[in-house]
């Protein structure tokens, strides 16, 4: 047994001498070899054009076989990089990085359900951002591709981007974005809604004022012409007054008609706009929609009474070389004496 001890550390002791050996020899071979080479770089340079010159080639060629093994060897030697061995005998004890979990249990549904996941990717994705109020012309720089639209039912084509306001958009603030969504932006002129920010409600228009001064500067529908109707009050136009003509276009939401605000004009016959105003619609006080019609009513001017005797004269022009004796014939009307 002791023999046997005896023989295995003689053994060990000789493995040991022997890596040592080759770690001094990997050190300095090397060294030698470098110190050889600049030898006969020196006689060369001393002794140029000689038969030295060729043993000069060969040793620069050493030194730089020296240089380039000692560059690969010592950061093996020194540096403490693990062989193969050293590797295959450390993998043995060294914890795995990633670990099965021995627990049967399964993991948190909260962590990884379909809904949480979903949730993370809605995260993630670009949102709507809020464009109402901006002009469209800004709204069309962060989306050029967006397409426009009349909010009101006139279905108007912007020519000046820089004339309009954007009203709402489809999708609506913050939605999801995704790739290829289509944005639509819908807007009415400046002047409207300008107006629309300052009468949220309907204001109320004095009955028996002059409907054609309505929309002009100061009036209270300033700024609103293009969305003002004027229809005849029931019993209070003509009789030869002639039906609406609707021609409007009602497209999907938020620019369609509500069915009611269309029921709130039906049958009334068309009027021009120059007579007194005898009711509105919507009501005084009434939320106004965004883009919605505003229908003035209106009745009759009364016609202008006389006095019993009195004849109704139509006054004609005169003409100054009028020879005709006639007072009640112009002379421009009968070139001859016997009109």
């Amino acid at each position: 047994m002791s023999a046997a001890k005896k023989t295995s550390s003689s053994s060990g002791g000789t493995v040991v001498l022997v890596l040592l050996a080759i770690i001094v020899a990997l050190v300095l071979l090397p060294i030698a070899g470098t110190l050889y080479g600049l030898v006969l770089v020196v006689r060369w340079l001393a002794a140029r054009e000689t038969e030295n010159g060729w043993k000069a080639v060969g040793g620069a060629a050493l030194v730089a076989a020296s240089v380039t093994a000692a560059a690969v060897i010592w950061p093996q030697v020194f540096n403490g990089t693990p062989t193969t061995t050293v590797t295959t005998a450390q993998s043995a004890t060294r914890p795995a990085l990633v670990q099965q979990s021995d627990s049967s249990e399964p993991a948190s549904a909260g962590s990884h359900s379909a809904g949480h996941v979903e949730d993370e990717v809605a995260k993630a994705r670009p949102k709507m951002p809020s464009v109402v109020g901006s002009s469209l012309d800004d709204a069309q720089r962060a989306f050029d591709l967006a397409t426009v639209e009349d909010l009101s039912p006139r279905d108007r084509m912007p020519f000046e981007n820089s004339n309009w306001t954007v009203m709402a958009s489809t999708p609506a603030a913050g939605a999801d974005l995704t790739p290829g969504s289509h944005v639509v932006l819908w807007v009415l002129r400046n002047e409207e809604a300008a107006w629309l920010a300052k009468h949220p409600k309907m204001p109320k228009v004095k009955a028996g004022s002059d409907t054609s001064s309505l929309t002009d500067a100061g009036g209270p529908l300033a700024g609103m012409s293009d969305l003002v109707e004027t229809r005849w009050a029931k019993g209070h136009g003509p009789d030869d007054a002639s039906k609406s003509i609707e021609d409007l276009d009602g497209r999907g939401a938020p620019s369609a008609e509500p069915a009611a605000e269309v029921a709130a004009r039906k049958g009334l016959k068309e009027s021009y706009g120059s007579d007194f105003v005898k009711g509105q619609i919507p009501t005084p006080g009434s939320i106004v929609r965004p883009g919605r019609l505003l229908v003035i009513l209106e009745e009759q001017r009364p016609e202008e009474e006389l006095a019993p005797g009195d004849d109704y004269v139509v006054p004609l022009p005169g003409n100054d070389n009028d020879d005709d004796d006639d007072v009640n014939v112009p002379g421009w009307l009968c070139p001859t004496r016997f009109c």
